[in-house]
């Protein structure tokens, strides 16, 4: 089984959580991406979010981590960071890697059941959104 070491950011602003739509898939996820050899998660995930959505990011605390099984047989082991800048995010996104990488960007105040991966946010997304979150499990 081949193992990936990924990193999303939680980017709130105004009352929504920022979610991106990869080509290809049907649900929205957290913006973010794989490490690449010799990076740190925060060096991953400063130079992801620059890629996909064209912002510098402030990355804050790690607030919980998570397995993913992609179909097919991969496994990822995601680490999820607040972003404490997500008013730079409100202007017009885009990267170097948006329109390869990206179907959509979006600002959501509410999500539907399946609509996000993990699906666990969903229970955690009044925290999200308001800034309260310290940390959550995967495995509640």
């Amino acid at each position: 089984m081949e193992t990936k070491i990924a990193v999303r950011g939680l980017i709130v602003a105004d009352g929504k959580l920022l979610l991106v739509k990869h080509k290809g898939r049907p649900y929205y996820a957290l913006p973010g991406g794989k490490l690449d050899d010799n990076e740190s998660m925060k060096a991953a995930l400063v130079r992801e979010l620059e890629e996909e959505l064209g912002v510098t990011a402030k990355v804050g605390e790690l607030r919980f981590i998570n397995e993913f099984f992609y179909e097919g047989g991969s496994y990822s082991l995601e680490f999820f960071y607040e972003v404490s800048n997500g008013n730079d995010f409100l202007a017009e996104l885009g990267g170097s890697h948006t329109e390869v990488e990206l179907e959509e960007i979006v600002w959501k105040e509410s999500i539907a059941e399946g609509e996000l991966l993990p699906d666990f946010l969903r229970a955690h997304w009044s925290e999200i959104i308001s800034g309260s979150l310290k940390s959550i499990s995967a495995y509640e």
